[in-house]
């Protein structure tokens, strides 16, 4: 999982994203209620970087997650370069909400700025 505030600044939410489930958040100190695909986990991130949801870009290689980020009302991109990336995933993805599919993360500027209009 990456977040991107509104300025495009990459945020580190490492802690976040290794927590999938609801005990595992609370174990982890995270006070998350309800994991993937509810919007809790994006909210919560948001709420601590102190933006908007509506200014948050989620980049995200899961169905779930994609649906999540979407749900939080933030713009979700889904990342189908990972080792673990089947045929299907992108289609998957766009199913769930993503906006657009980046396949390599040097790609992630550009899909970016097409989404904001920079």
């Amino acid at each position: 999982m990456v977040i991107f505030d509104c300025n495009g600044v990459l945020v580190d939410s490492e802690q976040i994203a290794a927590a999938a489930a609801a005990d595992e958040f609370a174990r982890a100190g995270i006070p998350i209620t309800h994991g993937k695909p509810a919007p809790d986990l994006f909210l919560h991130a948001a709420s601590r970087m102190g933006v908007q949801a509506a200014d948050c870009i989620v980049v995200e290689d899961s169905p779930a997650g994609v649906s999540a980020a979407t749900a939080a009302g933030m713009a979700a991109l889904g990342f189908v370069g990972g080792s673990h990336a089947g045929a299907q995933l992108g289609e998957q993805l766009i199913l769930a909400g993503a906006r657009t599919i980046v396949a390599d993360l040097r790609h992630l500027k550009s899909a970016v700025v097409a989404l904001r209009g920079w």
